[in-house]
Formats: C-alpha cells, structure tokens, sequence
C-alpha cells in the first residue's frame, strides 16, 4: 500500500508538471493537484514524515509550485519560457529516481505475524552490578550498569494499543552506516505485535528463558521479528545491552552511556576483542544470577519471574553478542543451549569447547574475505582467519552438539532485523524467516525437549550446508 501510494503520488505530480508544460486547461490542473494534495496528506497521516522521501516531497513541492503559477498567470497571456521548461524537466528526472532510489533501498515493511498462540508483553529493566567497577570510564566508584528488555507471553489481544518498532534500531543503523539521525523516525508508524506491560499468562508448565546478546554497536532491540516469534511459542526472551559496546544507551535516569566515549585504558589492541567480550559475558553471567537468585533488583518482574523455568534457559547472540554467549556457556554449564550469529569466539571457548548443545550460524559473504586479494580487506581477512581458527579450536574441544552451519549469500547482517528495513544490506532477499525459523527449532528440541529436529531444516535449505568448521579452512 505504501509504495502503490508514493507511486500514485509520483505519477499525479509528473502528471501536474506535464501538464503546466503543455498548458492544459485549467479545470484540469486544479483536479490533478486537489487529488494530489489529498494523496500526500493522507500519505502523511498513514505514514508521518520520512526524510528518505525527500526526494518525492521535492516533487510535490515543485508540482504545487508551477500549479499557483499556472492560476496566478493567465493562460492566454502566458509566455513560454525554455529555461522554466529545461529546469522543470530536469528536476522532475532527478526528483523520480531519487524517489525510486529510496523505494528500493528503503521500503515500507512489518513484522511477520508471529506463529505462537501467545500474545506478547513487554517491560524494562536496569539492573547495576554494585560489585563490579565500570572499566570503560574513568569515574571511581562507577559501577556497572546494564539495560533489559524483558519480553514474555500473554493472551492474545487485539484491542490494546501496540507498541512501534523501537526507535534504538534506527539509532544503531544510524551509527554504522553514519546517515542522518531522522532517517529512521518512520519506525514511530509502524506496529508491533507487542503491548508494554500486559499481564504475563499464567502457564501450566513454566516458560524456558532466553537471553539475547545484540551485536558492537547495536541494540537489544536488533532482533526483534526472533523476539516475537520466541515469545508467542511460549519463551521469555531478556535482550541486555552492554554499555559502551552497545548503541548509545540511556538509563531511567536520563544519563545516557555514549558508545564513542567508552575506552579501555591501558589494554592492547590484541587482546582488546578478549576483554571486551570478557566483560560482556560477566554482565550476562550477572544478570543470570540475580535471575536464579530471584534478587531484590528484580522487583518489578516478579510476577514474569514466578513464570520462568530456570532450569531451561538457553542464549543467543549477533556478532560481539555471539562471541558473549560462547564465553558465558563455556563457563556456565547450567546453561542449556545457545546459537551463536556470525560471531567470533575468544577466551574460555576456545580453550575449553562448549559440552552444551551450539549451533554457529556463519554467513559465507563474512567468510569470503579469506579469499580477498584486495589490500583494503587484508585487516578484515586476519581477523576473519582469526576467528575460524578459534572457531575450529572451539570445535575441536566441544561436545558431539556442537553444530556449525554455512549460509550461502548471507552477509554479517543477514541474521538480523536489516534484511527486510534495507533489503539491498543483504542483497535484497528476507533471510530473517529462516533465522527465526531455525533457531526457534533449536531451542524447542533442546529447551522444551519436542521431538523436532532443527537440522531438518538447514538440509531441506539448498543454501545452507551442515560442516564442520575444518572443512571451511581447508
């Protein structure tokens, strides 16, 4: 519907234009450009504002604007101008392919409505580790903070209001690809299947918990089509951000942990991805702890806590995240399962294997900079040869359920929300319903012990190969 309407909007707008050019009856152009103010304020009220419609806006604009002087100027008596023309044509040329351009690159999209008969609730959380000094700043006595969003089941409602989707992915999109802030302020229209503080559903056999780690840079929002798909099938899902390794991060407060403003002091660059991944699997390990111990701190979820299987709780994680939740398995065996997003792998891991069930979800453009003779990837290609080689280590040291599946054509960002907010980021395919698909498998064989198998649906896949991480070096 979206597109259809720019489209429309676009053609009624080259439509005025073309017709101020050829003179065309006046009765006519008021028709053309009523219609098209209709259109755009209604696009407007569906839609709100969006900066990547700049272009289409400028069209409209220049389409009204030819339109008052059309009335203003008689017909009869007004004089061909070529230099008006040329230029009216010209913008109208750029004005259509931008608005095409920014079509493609950034659509209108949803969320796939969730296959679980549960309908989904959401709070917030801060949580501070009064034991732990923050190492990213230079403050004495900073302890660490960390933010939650907890996320869990309820019964399906259709009359509450939904929350849109958050606003922080926009944030974290904003900081990699260094766009403009507003580009993404359309996130405020469009829904979620989520309602902010709905009454957890009581169940007659408690919910396995899931924690989430997001990416560097990103948020605990970034996977939030996978949140939604876990938590209608009857899981609790905690996404955790990790100040100064995360997007920018506010507290309830107002203070807000500035990713560019975090620095280790003192830490070589070598092991600079070990510390950091060292502290974000101490602030998982935390927040794991005060779950279990179900602690003063948690007082504002203790009626979801009551609801929680502790004895089930699996983990996952994007990129840094995937790196965390390897540490945080290898050195918690309580923890029953975890996937890992394209990430690396460092410390205990590598050392130690996981003896849980693991599965890596490795992305073959990620991979393809081993291949790459260009001298610009040469940084990118160590540390890609790097990570497999700890990867292989991993393997080597783990269980017999350690898993690692290849994707063909997915890139880093292909286990993410992105592929259907910039589709052109991952080469214009949707590769989320698969993610979803797989991991939500995963976790239902080995949480909630169902007799399903997820492999069955990495084989069934022609773009995804079951391997061993040797074969990838070979």
């Amino acid at each position: 519907m979206y597109n259809l309407l720019c489209i429309i909007i676009l053609l009624l707008s080259c439509v005025s234009l073309f017709g101020y050019l050829k003179r065309t009856t006046r009765k006519m152009m008021v028709s053309l450009n009523v219609l098209l103010v209709f259109l755009s304020v209604l696009s407007l009220v569906m839609y709100g504002v969006r900066l990547t419609l700049a272009p289409l806006y400028g069209l409209i604009v220049l389409s009204l604007f030819l339109f008052v002087v059309s009335l203003v100027n008689k017909q009869s008596t007004r004089r061909k101008n070529k230099l008006l023309a040329v230029l009216t044509v010209g913008l109208t040329v750029v004005f259509s392919l931008g608005t095409g351009v920014s079509l493609y690159i950034f659509p209108q999209f949803s969320l796939a409505n969730p296959s679980g008969p549960h309908g989904i609730g959401e709070l917030s959380l801060s949580l501070e580790d009064t034991l732990r000094e923050e190492p990213y700043t230079s403050v004495t006595g900073d302890s660490r903070k960390m933010m939650l969003q907890i996320w869990y089941p309820t019964a399906k409602d259709t009359s509450s209001k939904k929350e849109h989707y958050p606003y922080e992915v926009g944030d974290a999109l904003n900081s990699v690809l260094q766009l403009p802030q507003s580009l993404f302020s359309y996130f405020k229209k469009i829904p979620t299947h989520i309602v902010h503080a709905a009454s957890v559903m009581t169940a007659k056999h408690k919910y396995p918990v899931i924690l989430f780690s997001p990416g560097n840079g990103s948020t605990r929002f970034q996977n939030l089509s996978l949140v939604e798909e876990l938590v209608s099938n009857g899981y609790v899902v905690m996404g955790m951000d990790h100040p100064y390794t995360s997007s920018d991060l506010t507290y309830p407060d107002g203070t807000v942990a500035v990713r560019s403003e975090g620095k280790l002091e003192s830490i070589p660059e070598e092991y600079l991805f070990e510390t950091e991944v060292d502290i974000r699997a101490k602030d998982m390990a935390f927040v794991i702890g005060q779950l279990r111990s179900k602690a003063d701190s948690l007082a504002g979820i203790q009626s979801i806590l009551q609801e929680m299987d502790m004895d089930n709780i699996g983990v996952v994680g994007h990129s840094y995240g995937g790196a965390t939740i390897a540490q945080v398995m290898a050195e918690d065996r309580n923890i029953k399962a975890g996937i890992s997003y394209d990430g690396g792998l460092w410390g205990s891991p590598a050392s130690e294997g996981i003896q849980q069930p693991f599965l890596y979800m490795s992305a073959s453009k990620t991979l393809d900079y081993m291949n790459s003779t260009k001298a610009s990837d040469e940084l990118q290609k160590q540390f890609v040869k790097s990570v497999l080689q700890n990867l292989y280590s991993t393997e080597q040291a783990s269980g017999k359920d350690f898993h690692f599946a290849l994707f063909e054509d997915y890139n880093h960002y292909s286990f993410t929300d992105i592929p259907f907010i910039v589709p052109v980021f991952s080469s214009g395919s949707d590769t989320t319903q698969m993610t979803n698909e797989v991991s939500l498998a995963f976790f239902d064989q080995y949480l909630k012990g169902e007799s399903v198998d997820f492999r069955d649906l990495l084989i069934a896949d022609h773009n995804v190969k079951l391997m061993s991480v040797d074969d990838v070096l070979k």
